[in-house]
């Protein structure tokens, strides 16, 4: 029985864990609120989780990722319990999802928790392999230092969160233009700064046990609307996809 957290619960991973003859829970829980919800055994698909409707109450508004410029539906939390280690009303988390009301004859809808979240996902914090970076600490990386050490520009490098065939794959994409530099020197600078951030020591640690993070030598990603943002951090059915001539490690 495997109890998941830290990232959206995909398909590939779900079929990963359950191809080893494993039971998937997802739970959902954020450090400002605590405990935001948990799966029961009838949510057999997606990323979804009954809403703890005692400890916060929910809702949503549309809006666009800054990170992405992809309209979605960002989930706001108040806090309604008096142990909660924060007071925050209707505060957004970088999270979106769809709050619905269900009819489920589990226990926890026995005993109250009608409503669930589904397709909970994150547009503004990296959260791959379980380690949650904020934006705005990898962003200055890939602006300033990287082409500061290896050159290029703003733009030239990009980190790309994609879903791999049974976890979450970071790629780190260099342009061309940067002068085609070494791919491991890149990867080793970049892991180095990163140490630097908030939780960068242990996500370093996470990333290279788990080889989650790759380089790649090729024109970075763009939106529809033709921009090159520094993370992509959502679907990427939603990026248009260049030609990628390079080399990669």
């Amino acid at each position: 029985m495997f109890s998941v957290g830290g990232e959206a619960l995909t398909p590939a991973k779900r079929a990963a864990l359950e191809a080893a003859g494993g039971e998937v829970y997802p739970f959902y829980a954020i450090v400002e609120l605590g405990p935001v919800g948990y799966a029961c055994s009838r949510m057999k698909t997606g990323n979804s989780v009954h809403l703890f409707e005692d400890l916060v109450a929910a809702t949503s508004r549309k809006r666009l990722a800054p990170l992405s410029q992809t309209e979605v539906e960002s989930l706001l939390y108040t806090t309604l319990t008096p142990f909660a280690s924060r007071v925050l009303i209707n505060a957004e988390m970088d999270d979106s999802g769809t709050i619905e009301q269900i009819n489920c004859d589990c226990l926890y809808g026995q005993i109250g928790y009608g409503r669930q979240i589904r397709d909970i996902a994150s547009y503004g914090k990296l959260t791959g392999l379980g380690m949650t970076l904020a934006g705005t600490d990898v962003v200055p990386i890939l602006e300033e230092v990287l082409p500061k050490l290896f050159g290029g520009s703003p733009g030239d490098y990009q980190l790309v969160e994609e879903e791999g065939a049974a976890q979450t794959m970071i790629t780190l994409r260099v342009s061309p233009r940067a002068g085609l530099p070494d791919a491991d020197s890149i990867r080793q600078s970049f892991l180095s700064e990163l140490k630097q951030c908030y939780g960068g020591t242990l996500t370093t640690r996470v990333w290279e046990h788990a080889e989650g993070l790759r380089v790649v030598i090729a024109d970075p990603l763009r939106t529809p609307a033709g921009k090159v943002l520094s993370l992509h951090l959502l679907s990427r059915s939603a990026i248009t996809r260049p030609s990628t001539k390079g080399r990669s490690e």
